[in-house]
């Protein structure tokens, strides 16, 4: 499902009462922030399909966002972040993990992150 760049927001444990009154609820969409970036080796070269792993600390579920991929030049993006704080993890078979220092994500901008990954 595309979110139209909208952020994911669950509400748990929504409760609605057991009288017949009637409620308003109110819900408010909240455009969410861009993260992206490129990955790229000790040398400086693009690392294509290096595994970028989202985590935030907001109102989702950190599974949520799913893994993306490093394109042929390193690159990678996720839409539609909920704003808040969040870190990235970088993986790769060839390379040591990685992982960003706390990112913090602003609805409808853009949060730039450039990841240098070192061989095993």
């Amino acid at each position: 499902m595309d979110s139209g760049g909208y952020a994911v927001a669950y509400l748990p444990g929504l409760e609605i009462g057991k009288t017949r009154e009637r409620h308003e609820l109110r819900i408010e969409l909240v455009k969410g922030g861009i993260v992206e970036g490129r990955v790229f080796d000790a040398q400086g070269k693009p690392i294509e399909s290096a595994a970028v792993h989202l985590k935030t600390g907001g109102l989702i579920d950190f599974e949520s966002f799913t893994e993306c991929k490093t394109d042929p030049t390193g690159f990678f993006r996720y839409l539609g972040i909920p704003p808040g704080a969040c870190r990235l993890e970088f993986r790769h078979a060839d390379y040591q993990a990685a992982q960003s220092e706390d990112l913090w994500v602003v609805g409808e901008r853009t949060t730039l992150v450039e990841m240098t990954l070192h061989r095993k």
